[in-house]
């Protein structure tokens, strides 16, 4: 995928992917996206690997495990900025390819 950062300005926090299934929601924190003002291409692998992901949301209160063929959506989230004081901006994303 392609990212840019339109006047952005994260006040000190990331971009994070996460996903989401039945169990609940995981980002993946092992690497925070890259996001400038010029067009930038990244690739990321997302394995079920444990270390590389937070859970961030149990639904059912079970402590479920990862299972990436489950996942039933994804999407980005902005963490570690100030709560009084959150990210401006745009951020455009081009090229996003999903491959299972």
């Amino acid at each position: 995928m392609a990212l840019r950062g339109d006047n952005i300005d994260l006040r000190g926090g990331s971009i994070y992917p996460w996903v989401e299934n039945a169990d609940g929601r995981w980002h993946r924190t092992a690497a925070a996206l890259p996001v400038g003002s010029a067009w930038q291409t990244t690739s990321v692998l997302l394995a079920d690997t444990p270390s590389e992901w937070t859970r961030t949301y149990d639904r059912n209160g079970t402590n479920p495990v990862l299972v990436l063929e489950t996942v039933t959506s994804f999407g980005f989230s902005f963490l570690g900025f100030p709560r009084d004081d959150p990210p401006t901006g745009v951020v455009c994303l081009d090229d996003v390819v999903l491959r299972a």
